[in-house]
């Protein structure tokens, strides 16, 4: 018991999920640069800085967006609330599933979840960001 007592306390949360820590910082910081520059809950700012957008994603090809909004937040709560999740599922996740795996399924997650709205707001025909 003593020996894993030593090497809990050596082990900070960096070493334990460094993608998950990664991840939250990367977010933190978007979020960060973003209010620097202006209003995270003003939907025209946040298109012009990479939010989804179906009609921009098909029909003026910016499938860049269905990345960059994976990482972006409109507002602190949604900020919050995201990073509460992620700090708590994420780290228990990528210990369970390796750092390569975890990140690979961060990132598929993302993609794949902003296809399913991409789809879904095509059909419906609805303009939400």
């Amino acid at each position: 018991m003593q020996q894993y007592d030593r090497g809990y306390r050596r082990n900070a949360l960096w070493q334990m999920s460094p993608v998950n820590t990664l991840i939250i910082v990367i977010n933190v910081l978007v979020f960060a640069g973003l209010s620097f520059l202006g209003d995270t809950t003003d939907v025209r700012f946040m298109y012009n800085h990479g939010a989804s957008f179906w009609p921009a994603i098909i029909e003026e090809h910016e499938y860049y967006r269905l990345l960059t909004c994976t990482f972006i937040h409109f507002g602190i709560s949604h900020l919050f609330n995201n990073m509460l999740v992620l700090f708590f599922i994420g780290d228990n996740l990528e210990r369970a599933v390796g750092h390569i795996r975890y990140f690979i399924m961060y990132i598929a997650g993302g993609l794949l979840a902003n296809i399913a709205a991409l789809i879904y707001y095509n059909i419906a025909d609805v303009n939400v960001c």
